[in-house]
């Protein structure tokens, strides 16, 4: 018998603290150049479909955030995953798969052509993540950010929808 797969759904504002504490579990200097406490969540307002959660048995297991770079029309056929998080717990079961694949669906109902990300080069997990799930190296910010006293560069992946 296999197990249930979480289900994906709309992030609700009662998912907020549960939403902080994922933060808080999974970013640090290794994998995030912004101070994650507070937690974006604390403060973020929770816009039709821009956040989705992996939620099983009332837990929350893992989110993907949708957005756009710019406010541009030239540029609306472009979103963003401005974050992407799984807690440890559920990990290595294609949990962050599932999410992103959700993620791209909203992107195409939403009238996009391609969807874009980016990520540290001290993130090896998340590289592979993308680059099997078809994202491609478009761009390289050599030295962008300075974290534990060594200099990281900015990858920017994208993809076609």
């Amino acid at each position: 018998m296999s197990t249930p797969l979480p289900a994906i759904r709309k992030a609700e504002p009662s998912d907020r603290d549960r939403l902080i504490a994922l933060d808080s579990e999974v970013w640090d200097a290794s994998n995030t150049p912004r101070d994650p406490r507070p937690s974006v969540f604390s403060r973020v307002h929770f816009e039709e479909g821009r956040i989705l959660v992996a939620v099983e048995g009332g837990e929350l297991l893992g989110y993907v955030w949708i957005g756009r770079r710019t406010p541009f029309e030239s540029n609306a056929h472009v979103r963003v995953i401005r974050s992407i998080a799984v807690s440890k717990a559920a990990r290595r079961v294609g949990l962050a798969t599932r999410l992103l694949q959700a993620a791209e669906a909203r992107m195409r109902e939403a009238g996009a052509r391609k969807s874009s990300l980016t990520v540290l080069s001290t993130n090896a997990g998340a590289i592979a993540l993308y680059e099997r799930n078809g994202y491609r190296l478009e761009g390289r910010l050599h030295g962008e950010y300075l974290l534990n006293d060594a200099l990281v560069d900015d990858l920017h992946f994208a993809k076609l929808l």
